[in-house]
């Protein structure tokens, strides 16, 4: 599902201007829906929990978000995202991948990280709005892990918004 196409110049820019000690959550969002919708729940559901966000879009389809704030808040902005989509009157198919960021991982790494894990939800919940939130060093990498990360606490949990 990755296309190096995806790794825009605004997205370089965004990874090269990262601090050494940058520890983001990466998410990206798939869905089947007019993108207005997807606008609105991006400006109802981050405000509150993570006021830190950058969004890219990088297809007609398909937007990456990076945002700074708690294990905590990352869940609760998905959990804003999955009752706004349940408020619809035809609630849309919405595919939510997060991944946490670490600074051992280069950006570009946690980015290709959250497709596979985009590419895992879109094959398994093909008809379900569902969202799953990992850390990066879930993934196999061949570079450093932090051991204990932010989401042992909140280990990655599979959610479908509409069960």
């Amino acid at each position: 599902m990755y296309k190096g196409s995806y790794l825009t110049k605004e997205i370089k820019v965004f990874f090269n201007r990262m601090g050494e000690y940058d520890e983001p959550f990466f998410m990206l969002l798939k869905y089947e829906c007019d993108s207005a919708i997807i606008k609105k729940i991006i400006d109802n559901s981050f405000e509150d929990h993570a006021p830190q966000w950058s969004v890219f879009d990088l297809d007609s389809n398909l937007v990456f978000l990076a945002a700074e704030c708690s294990a905590t808040n990352i869940h609760l902005t998905a959990s804003t995202i999955g009752s706004f989509l349940a408020s619809e009157p035809e609630p849309p198919i919405v595919h939510t991948a997060i991944v946490k960021h670490n600074c051992l991982t280069e950006p570009v790494n946690t980015f290709k990280c959250c497709f596979e894990l985009l590419s895992e939800l879109s094959e398994n919940y093909e008809n379900e709005s569902v969202f799953d939130v990992k850390e990066v060093s879930e993934f196999t990498l061949n570079e450093p892990r932090v051991s204990g990360g932010i989401l042992t606490r909140c280990k990655s949990v599979l959610h479908s918004w509409f069960r």
